[in-house]
């Protein structure tokens, strides 16, 4: 998976979201990641899932998992210090670390 660059710009967001129907529930995070070559959005949505967007022309699903969280309000990318791996931290009634691996 890519590394975590920072926000993404409000305005692409707000136009990517506008175009396109990402979750059937409320979207609670998003977050946009960049590697070489590629740009991803990952959103978390009430429903506890995480979804995984390519960002070319338009937007692509690439895949989506479930978290154990209920009712999850943000979610993180860290790097582990134990074995330095990425990891996504989702927060809301309770909380959970994921892989970043288990996405790709």
């Amino acid at each position: 998976m890519p590394n975590e660059t920072g926000p993404l710009p409000g305005r692409l967001a707000v136009e990517i979201i506008n175009q396109i129907p990402i979750s059937t529930c409320g979207i609670t995070d998003l977050i946009y990641l960049q590697d070489e070559n590629n740009y991803f959005i990952l959103t978390l949505a009430i429903d506890q899932r995480i979804l995984v967007f390519k960002f070319e022309q338009k937007l692509e699903y690439k895949t989506g998992l479930m978290t154990h969280v209920t009712d999850p309000a943000s979610f993180l990318i860290k790097t582990s210090n134990i074995n330095g791996e990425k990891e996504i931290v989702v927060v809301g009634n309770g909380m959970e670390t994921i892989p970043l691996s288990r996405l790709s």
